[in-house]
């Protein structure tokens, strides 16, 4: 077999494309990359969304409220973000 100069690359291409990483690897990029692995799955366009920690601890809080309580404080808050945005304008 002759040796092509591209041939290495091409196969080491051709290999890491079929390799799919754990979660644990997943979000280590994310991490190192200062991202989401929303944003590297391409579930997000926005690459800074999600990632102040107190705004993750806020939702994470409000997940795991009854459904009555979650639906009252979500309520409230689309409010206040609906009055923030007409002021705006």
């Amino acid at each position: 077999m002759r040796h092509e100069p591209g041939l290495p690359f091409l196969l080491r291409t051709q290999t890491m494309a079929a390799v799919k990483p754990s979660i644990d690897v997943v979000k280590n990029i994310a991490a190192a990359l200062d991202t989401t692995v929303g944003y590297l799955l391409g579930e997000s366009k926005k690459q800074d969304v999600l990632k102040d920690t107190a705004m993750l601890k806020r939702l994470n809080d409000i997940a795991s409220f009854p459904d009555e309580d979650k639906k009252h404080i979500l309520y409230t808050l689309d409010a206040l973000i609906k009055s923030v945005k007409l002021k705006a304008i």
